[in-house]
């Protein structure tokens, strides 16, 4: 419902019918398609697509999940002096249809960041913030998105989360990415190190258990050995919920 939208598109190198698709709207005035002929992976897509925005906000979105109507008509008016991003809360669906909600806080600061991604993947902010820190690090194999929330609040204020459900991600296909990616784990070992030097002990220990986590060894020893008091909730919930979903298969 927001008309004032500029659509960048970058096709990383598919194999498909996709840049097929994607060139007919090669000419529309509110399109910009553009196409690695090499895959050069999701991060450099992205920061490709940054480079050939005209607009004064970026709104990122993956190709697998989807915003409501008017996530953009909302966030906007969210971002305000001393904000760094706006983002909303998100919705989880798969075959089986909407599976849960994430309800982020309110105002979440780089203190909250180092702890863990409590931002999610998707955010609205200025393009001459993303060109400030130099977008997306492309030698991350994984946590880009936190790395990239992170960063912005370190250089411009605070996340502000508008209360409503705006963001649709595909749990399964959030799931296949994360068990077919052996460098997932390397890749959370890659942001810690990056980090490290600004954490307390709680967030390294938080962070150690994020790895541990990616390699499949969360088990409920290492909630308490390394997971602060603080997320034994959401990581709780989270252990009861694949234990029915392996139940019900």
């Amino acid at each position: 419902d927001y008309a004032n939208i500029e659509l960048v598109v970058v096709d990383d190198g598919s194999r498909d019918e996709t840049w097929t698709y994607l060139n007919q709207y090669a000419s529309h005035e509110s399109w910009v398609v553009a196409r690695n002929e090499v895959p050069m992976g999701a991060c450099a897509a992205r920061n490709r697509a940054i480079r050939l925005a005209n607009g004064e906000f970026i709104a990122n979105l993956d190709d697998d999940d989807f915003f409501a109507p008017n996530r953009i008509s909302r966030l906007l008016p969210a971002f305000q002096d001393g904000t760094a991003a706006v983002t909303s809360h998100d919705s989880f669906f798969s075959k089986q249809g909407s599976s849960r909600v994430w309800k982020k806080k309110a105002v979440i600061t780089s203190n909250d960041l180092l702890y863990r991604n409590r931002a999610g993947n998707s955010f609205l902010t200025k393009k001459s913030y993303l060109l400030e820190i130099d977008g997306f690090d492309e030698s991350l194999r994984a946590a880009q998105d936190h790395d990239v929330f992170l960063r912005l609040a370190e250089c411009r204020g605070t996340i502000v989360t508008v209360p409503m459900v705006l963001h649709h991600i595909d749990e399964d296909e959030e799931s296949a990415r994360i068990t077919t990616s052996s460098s997932k784990w390397i890749g959370y070992y890659d942001f810690y190190g990056k980090h490290k030097a600004k954490m307390n002990g709680k967030q390294r220990r938080s962070n150690l258990y994020i790895i541990l986590k990616s390699k499949g060894k969360g088990s409920l020893k290492n909630i308490v050995r390394y997971a602060p008091f603080q997320f034994w909730p959401v990581e709780l919930i989270a252990r009861l919920r694949r234990l029915l979903s392996s139940l019900a298969e």
